[in-house]
């Protein structure tokens, strides 16, 4: 498979090394309006490549069966549909796009029975979170999720706009959306202490589930490049679990009336390798779609509630 890989730069480096872990796909085209960027990556990575600065010039290109876009959020939505309607798969960096106006166009227009369409939740394909995975039918019926995770690193001028609450919080809100099902309430705070013009830097989510409740910490306030913690922890009808993600990688679960146990980590590749294999193998029709535009799309409704409970302290 020929791959385009638009955005050289930032997150794109993780992506880079997945693909480089799977060298039966080359990725022929490098698109950045970065040109000094898109010649780094193709000197360090990908010399048989062809670099581009405008992603409209490799559209209709027959020799690209798929691309995998690592821009900034604001330009998700429009290279999104546009990749789609001229027939190639797609994968695009979380969140799906800046709100449920152009998400709402991105579901009209893209449209699960044709080429692939992938978000990349990331947090589905992290080694300890898959790991968990494989124990949830021991857990029952899930009735209690908690989730905190953040960093503190260099922010764009893009994620300054979108704020922890979208960018962070994010990933919070599609793991419980895949863990507990629907949200039926969304109540949300969000706050800008640390972090000079963000529209905030910590953000609390409190959704309520059918037959839960998930509590999300998202936030750009954190030390250190990941923060202090990175974890979930799951409660259940017959067990429980947590995931540590970092400082360090740790399983443990309990059910029964046993004792906490520390189960060993069963997948070992680290995330960004995992999700493009994924997403490839979702390609070949030999994987399930996890992550598409309804699972993006629903992401973005939670959101766009917790922005508005944000903003009249209601519940929605």
């Amino acid at each position: 498979m020929r791959v385009a890989l638009i955005g050289t730069s930032g997150i794109a480096g993780a992506h880079i090394n997945g693909w480089l872990a799977l060298p039966e796909h080359e990725v022929a085209y490098l698109v950045d309006v970065n040109e000094e960027a898109a010649r780094e990556a193709k000197a360090e990575h990908f010399p048989g490549a062809e670099i581009v600065a405008d992603y409209r010039d490799v559209l209709d290109r027959d020799d690209v069966d798929a691309v995998d876009i690592c821009t900034p959020t604001k330009l998700h939505a429009e290279m999104s549909m546009a990749f789609h309607r001229a027939g190639k798969h797609v994968m695009c960096e979380k969140p799906l796009c800046m709100d449920i106006d152009e998400a709402d166009e991105m579901r009209e227009v893209i449209s699960p029975d044709g080429p692939v369409f992938m978000v990349e939740h990331r947090w589905l394909f992290e080694a300890p979170f898959m790991s968990l995975c494989e124990h949830l039918g021991s857990l029952g019926r899930l009735h209690w999720m908690r989730m905190r995770l953040g960093h503190r690193l260099p922010l764009s001028p893009g994620i300054k706009a979108t704020g922890a609450l979208l960018d962070m919080g994010y990933h919070h809100v599609y793991t419980a959306l895949r863990l507990m099902g629907p949200a039926t309430g969304v109540y949300a705070r969000a706050h800008d202490y640390v972090v000079a013009g963000a529209v905030d830097d910590s953000g609390l989510y409190v959704f309520t589930h059918e037959h839960g409740t998930s509590v999300l910490e998202p936030n750009f306030s954190s030390f250190g490049p990941t923060g202090l913690y990175r974890g979930i922890e799951l409660y259940g009808e017959t067990g429980s679990a947590m995931v540590l993600v970092a400082p360090e990688r740790h399983l443990w679960v309990t059910t029964g009336e046993k004792s906490v146990e520390e189960m060993p980590m069963t997948v070992s590749t680290p995330w960004n390798e995992n999700v493009v294999r994924y997403y490839t193998e979702v390609i070949a029709r030999t994987k399930p779609n996890i992550a598409g535009i309804a699972e993006g799309y629903a992401a973005m409704d939670a959101i766009a509630r917790a922005q508005r409970s944000v903003a009249d302290g209601a519940t929605h």
